[in-house]
């Protein structure tokens, strides 16, 4: 809507005002009346126009406002989209060196279990040696009491002239 700067509807209103003076008096009070009504929808018009300009004046900014708001938010996705990428890549490292671990874990175990039974093979084999050494020791022993007995026994015959 164009709005008329002050001068041009005080000259328009002048030209009616001479146009009409040569007409009677209620078509000039019909004109004049008419002039009011135009008048007041002008004014309205412009009370109008100034709230609508303030209206888009306020929604300008609350529009850059929210287009501020919405940067500020994509920033935030960004920095978080980075954030994510990063712990997702610590977290697909961790589960490749816990599978790394779980390997040389199964792979002790198994060593453990080999020189374990290897252990309890050993320690079979001394028991059986020790348990030998152990025969050996008593029948030795044994043998010796047999000896000195045979040794005392000849100790106390009474000594015979040989001839």
């Amino acid at each position: 809507m164009t709005t008329f700067p002050m001068n041009r509807l005080v000259a328009l209103v002048s030209c009616c005002l001479l146009v009409l003076a040569g007409c009677d008096t209620a078509e000039k009070e019909s004109a004049l009346a008419d002039l009011q009504e135009a008048q007041t929808a002008l004014a309205e018009a412009r009370q109008e126009l100034a709230d609508t300009e303030a209206t888009l004046d306020t929604t300008q900014k609350e529009r850059d406002e929210l287009k501020q708001q919405v940067q500020s938010l994509r920033d935030q996705n960004v920095t978080q989209r980075g954030r994510v990428d990063q712990l997702t890549a610590d977290v697909e490292a961790s589960a490749l060196q816990i599978e790394q671990l779980k390997r040389q874990l199964s792979g002790l175990n198994e060593q453990a279990a080999a020189q374990n039974d290897a252990l309890r093979a050993q320690v079979a084999a001394l028991e059986e040696d020790s348990a030998r050494k152990t025969a050996l020791i008593k029948s030795m022993q044994e043998r010796l009491m047999e000896l000195q007995k045979i040794i005392e026994t000849a100790v106390k015959l009474p000594e015979t002239s040989l001839p």
